[in-house]
């Protein structure tokens, strides 16, 4: 997993780490995340949970009022338990979520996961 990205229902980034992974702005992909999901969930009543590009996937997950969007090679075959994981500890920590406390949260999650494996 090279990124976090946790984005509020206005658009709003709340936190990220890793983005620098991709040369682009965590803001800009807070607003382009959130615009897509209202536009999708729209027309046919559900929200994108991946999106792939080049060398890279997002995977996109809900914790609560957060869209939780985590960057992956596209052959991470972890990529899902890794954004579940993400999930999991925003869902027990959403009120004391920054910059910080996501790049634990990555720790925790690939060292847990790996020891599982």
């Amino acid at each position: 997993m090279y990124g976090i990205c946790l984005i509020n229902e206005a658009g709003e980034t709340v936190a990220s780490i890793g983005w620098e992974n991709l040369q682009g702005d965590s803001a800009l992909l807070g607003g382009f995340v959130s615009a897509l999901q209202m536009f999708i969930k729209k027309i046919s009543g559900t929200e994108i949970t991946q999106l792939q590009f080049g060398e890279w996937k997002l995977l996109i997950g809900k914790a609560g009022e957060y869209h939780v969007v985590t960057l992956h090679a596209n052959d991470d075959t972890n990529a899902t338990k890794y954004n579940e994981e993400v999930i999991k500890f925003v869902l027990a920590h959403d009120d004391n979520i920054d910059d910080g406390v996501l790049g634990l949260i990555n720790e925790l999650v690939i060292g847990e996961t790996s020891k599982n494996n």
